[in-house]
């Protein structure tokens, strides 16, 4: 499936997304092609090529696959469009070059801390790490980097608060920003962001602040449709950062006395009634407001303290 949303710009999706989770990348006409995320494994080579074909382009057009950052669904067919593209040279953030050579491993030990507990549950769903295999990268980029395409160019933003590595891409023939999960619409519309154990709040504070003043004709997140064209693209970014700051105001409140961090969670998901679909319920449910806590604790609104063996948090 796909959908044209800009000059030469079409949302390529697959129906294979979990639990309501669009799972869908981009694709770029210019005089060279780029695909933009790769989605879920094996998902969207298929919806890829129909697309190019239906461009009247041919395969062999397509001359880059940029990797916005590294989590499961936008990683998981890169390989396999490497086949289906073979003109087509798969970049990704350099910081990201030890992540992409053991996905599976990096991403449950340093993203997104898999214990055994967590392991046995997500062995009863979909798990998304299982056959995650090393990706095949040719070049890597860094921040302010530019790609050009032809009539445009593709400029790199690093926007690592969701994530180590996490990238922006900003067209400049038609001032699109292609945001990755900047603005994931996870879990809800209100509060539409998560962060790993590599990003940091205050960072994902400050670079959608920079978001919300960039000048931008079309905003392309990847898990929401469809794609938002200014004033609206300007609104989505406002209600990323009310909702954030609406996240830290319910933690703030809710320690009236010392809690644990799955304790404030708990409190927290259920004042805001945030409802986490699967597999971020286990993956980002608990590691986000660590996130908030530690930024809260930088600016001195709270202390952690250690309890009875645990770690406690409790407002100053």
């Amino acid at each position: 499936m796909f959908q044209l949303i800009d000059d030469g710009i079409y949302r390529v999706k697959s129906s294979h997304g979990s639990a309501g989770v669009s799972n869908a990348g981009y694709l770029i006409i210019d005089e060279e092609l780029a695909i933009i995320d790769t989605g879920l494994q094996n998902t969207l080579a298929q919806p890829y090529l129909d697309t190019v074909k239906a461009a009247k382009r041919s395969p062999m057009d397509v001359k880059w696959i940029l990797l916005s950052h590294a989590h499961h669904d936008h990683i998981g067919s890169a390989n396999l469009l490497k086949i289906y593209f073979p003109e087509a040279k798969l970049i990704a953030p350099e910081v990201l070059k030890d992540t992409l050579s053991n996905p599976s491993y990096h991403l449950q030990k340093n993203h997104f801390n898999i214990t055994r507990s967590k392991r046995l549950r997500l062995a009863f769903r979909q798990d998304p790490f299982d056959n995650l295999q090393k990706i095949n990268v040719d070049e890597y980029f860094n921040d302010a980097d530019t790609i050009s395409l032809g009539e445009g160019s593709l400029h790199a933003i690093s926007f690592n608060g969701h994530s180590i590595g996490h990238s922006l891409f900003f067209l400049d023939r038609n001032r699109v920003m292609f945001c990755g999960d900047a603005l994931s619409i996870l879990p809800q519309k209100q509060l539409n962001y998560y962060i790993d154990l590599t990003g940091d709040a205050a960072g994902f504070e400050k670079e959608l602040t920079f978001l919300s003043r960039t000048k931008i004709n079309t905003l392309c997140p990847i898990h929401t449709e469809p794609s938002l064209k200014a004033p609206s693209a300007r609104s989505i970014i406002q209600a990323s950062l009310e909702g954030f700051k609406m996240m830290e105001n319910q933690i703030l409140e809710g320690l009236s006395k010392e809690q644990t961090s799955e304790q404030i969670t708990d409190k927290v998901t259920k004042v805001l009634n945030i409802q986490w679909s699967s597999p971020y319920d286990l993956l980002a449910r608990e590691q986000t407001v660590i996130a908030h806590l530690k930024k809260l604790e930088a600016e001195g609104k709270i202390i952690k303290l250690e309890k009875d063996k645990k770690e406690v948090y409790s407002r100053r």
